[in-house]
C-alpha cells in the first residue's frame, strides 16, 4: 500500500479524533464554568435619630456557591453581618445626625463579586418629647396584705421607655420595664415610707409622677384579731 492511500485511510479517524477532542474540551469548559452570583434590594435611605435602621439585600447564585457579602463605607453607628449581607444599627443624636454616602454591598461567591449600586443613609434629627407618665398609687397598705401599683406610660417618638425608683421601701419590689411596684408588707413594716418617685425615661428625657408616700398599717385582720 502506497503512502497516500495509508494517509487518505487515516484522516478521517483523524479528523474524528479532532472533533471528539473540540467536544469534550468545549463540555469540560462549559461544565467547569462558572456563573457570578446575582445581588439586589432597594435599600432604605433615611432614619430618624435613635430609631432603627435595617436593610438585607437579596443574592442568589445558579452554581449553589456559598456567598459571602462585604461592604465599603459604612457608617459607624451600623453593623453588617457577612453571612447575610444585613445592615442594621441604632443612630445616636446628635452625633450621627447627618448623611451617609457611597456606601456599597457586594455579594461574591469565591470568584466573582456582584454590586449593589452606590446608596446613601440620612440620618433626621431627633424632634424629642419626653414620654408621657401617669397614675394614681394607693397611699395606703396593710400588714400582710400585697400591694401593687403600676403607672401607664407612653413616648410620643415611640422610643423605648425604661422605668426607675427613688426611695422605695424595701418592702417592695420595682420591675424596671412595666413600672410596676408590688410587695407585701409585714408587721415590722408598719410605719410611713414618703417621698417614693417613680419615673419614665426614654433615653433623653425623663418624666416623673409626683412624689407619693405610702402607709402601712396594722388591721385586726393582719393582727389576728
Amino acid at each position: 500500500m502506497s503512502f497516500s492511500s495509508i494517509a487518505a485511510a487515516a484522516r478521517p479517524r483523524y479528523g474524528l479524533s479532532c472533533a471528539l477532542a473540540a467536544l469534550c474540551l468545549s463540555y469540560s469548559l462549559h461544565a467547569n464554568a462558572n456563573t457570578p452570583p446575582k445581588i439586589g434590594g432597594a435599600p432604605v435611605t433615611s432614619v430618624t435619630a435613635a430609631h432603627y435602621y435595617s436593610f438585607q439585600p437579596w443574592a442568589s447564585d445558579t452554581d449553589g456557591d456559598k456567598l459571602t457579602f462585604s461592604v465599603s463605607n459604612k457608617p459607624l453607628w451600623a453593623s453588617f453581618d457577612s453571612s447575610t449581607g444585613r445592615l442594621s444599627g441604632t443612630p445616636i443624636p446628635p452625633a450621627n445626625v447627618g448623611t451617609f454616602t457611597n456606601i456599597v454591598i457586594s455579594v461574591s461567591d469565591g470568584t466573582y463579586r456582584a454590586s449593589l449600586s452606590a446608596f446613601s443613609v440620612t440620618v433626621r434629627s431627633l424632634v424629642n418629647s419626653p414620654p408621657l407618665i401617669s397614675g394614681t398609687p394607693a397611699t395606703t397598705a396593710a400588714v400582710s396584705q400585697p400591694y401593687s401599683f403600676q403607672p401607664a406610660a407612653t413616648d410620643p417618638n415611640g422610643l423605648r421607655i425604661v422605668f426607675g425608683i427613688s426611695n422605695k421601701p424595701a418592702w417592695l419590689s420595682f420591675d424596671s420595664t412595666t413600672g410596676r411596684l408590688y410587695g407585701t408588707p409585714g408587721a415590722t413594716n408598719a410605719g410611713a415610707y414618703p417621698n417614693i418617685l417613680i419615673s419614665a425615661y426614654d433615653g433623653y428625657f425623663k418624666a416623673t409622677l409626683p412624689s407619693f408616700a405610702i402607709s402601712v398599717t396594722v388591721t385586726q385582720a393582719s393582727n389576728g384579731t
